[in-house]
């Protein structure tokens, strides 16, 4: 009995799974003009209509996708395109208050963080001002290109671009720009060697 009872629970999780995974699924088409692809439940979308998702897209579960319109009365142009056939781990944050582009075939690991902005410009006139009630700020934004393969619980901050090509080794922290056709790691993120 207990064998029977313990199947039917297992069962019963594995067919709500599938269909939480496919309400996931049809709201990024619905919501983001996904053609075709994949988003495992949960999902924590906020800004749709300035997101933009090509064919081909994975989401693992745990996704946050977050195109910024306004902070603190401000109003912002957020744009967010993720090109064709981009896998997303578990447990992303992506947010962007200016302008994230994640081009084609780029595997981005789980626990990763990528976003065009902060809550501060690191200058005197914000100290003593609660980080919540700073405006945010953005050095420009982040590029991401063709082919680009992004380790687990990496970071990578605003006004960067990764050449095509590249990898990003895990637990990294990406403050600069980093060469097509490279290996990277490190906090921060430095070259290491050319692939070839």
């Amino acid at each position: 009995m207990k064998s029977f009872f313990f199947h039917l629970c297992a069962l019963t999780y594995r067919m709500r799974s599938k269909l939480l995974d496919r309400h996931a699924t049809q709201y990024f088409r619905s919501e983001c003009r996904l053609v075709s692809g994949t988003a495992k439940h949960p999902c924590h979308v906020t800004g749709e209509k300035k997101i933009s998702i090509n064919n081909g897209f994975y989401a693992g579960p745990g996704l946050r996708l977050e195109a910024v319109t306004r902070h603190r009365k401000i109003p912002y142009t957020p744009e967010i395109i993720i090109g064709q056939q981009v896998a997303v781990g578990s447990h992303c944050h992506i947010t962007a208050m200016n302008s994230i582009t994640i081009e084609d075939d780029v595997l981005i690991g789980s626990h990763v963080l990528i976003t065009d902005h902060q809550h501060e410009k690191a200058s005197l006139d914000e100290i003593g001002v609660l980080l919540g009630a700073r405006t945010l700020y953005s050095k420009g934004p982040v590029i991401i290109k063709q082919q680009v393969w992004i380790g687990d619980n990496v970071c990578v901050m605003l006004g960067v671009t990764i050449g095509e090509n590249s990898v990003v080794g895990s637990n990294s922290v990406v403050t600069k720009d980093l060469p097509p056709n490279s290996i990277c790691a490190g906090v921060s993120a430095k070259f290491l060697k050319q692939i070839e």
